[in-house]
């Protein structure tokens, strides 16, 4: 499968994830858009509980099947880096993996 990562703070989701996710995923024929929360993020100091926003991201994604979330920083010890989420994510799949960044990470 060919699946988009999507990782950020989601703090709250908004109406640009989805919309930038949805148009990747169209123009580049993904199966899947991953949405990966943020568990202790080393660029930020001030953000809502982990479950809040894992929670808020659910929601926002519920009624579109083609994306999914991950629960994979949660379990991460100490701060949590975009390299070692890939890697991670790597070691649990086959699939090709398509790294998504909002245009602040850019």
């Amino acid at each position: 499968m060919k699946i988009g990562i999507f990782g950020g703070l989601f703090d709250p989701p908004h109406i640009g994830h989805l919309i930038i996710t949805q148009h990747v995923f169209d123009e580049f024929h993904l199966e899947k858009i991953l949405f990966v929360p943020a568990g202790n993020p080393p660029h930020k100091r001030e953000y809502s509980p982990y479950e809040t926003r894992h929670a808020m991201t659910e929601q926002a994604l519920a009624e579109n099947g083609n994306f999914a979330i991950s629960n994979i920083e949660r379990e991460m010890p100490d701060k949590t880096y975009t390299v070692d989420v890939i890697q991670t994510l790597k070691q649990k799949t086959e699939d090709e993996l398509y790294l998504l960044i909002g245009s602040d990470q850019w």
